[in-house]
């Protein structure tokens, strides 16, 4: 039996599959965790409204993070 991903607030994540305005490897923060139906609430990159997104559309988002300094333009 597959284990299902488990996510907590303040993960990042993305997806994993093309939905509507919304392509694959779109990455978003989780905000909120619903406790049945492996339900998360995630606000997109750009975004300004939080969507329910069921776990099989979300992999843990890479690794790589950009920090931005007073350096940056």
């Amino acid at each position: 039996m597959q284990t299902l991903p488990h996510f907590q607030v303040g993960d990042r994540v993305q997806t994993i599959h093309p939905l509507v305005a919304l392509p694959v490897s779109s990455s978003g923060t989780i905000h909120r965790v619903a406790p049945v139906g492996n339900l998360y609430g995630v606000l997109f990159d750009g975004e300004a409204r939080m969507r329910v997104m069921h776990h099989g559309y979300l992999e843990q988002a890479s690794s790589k993070k950009r920090t931005v300094g007073k350096h940056d333009g």
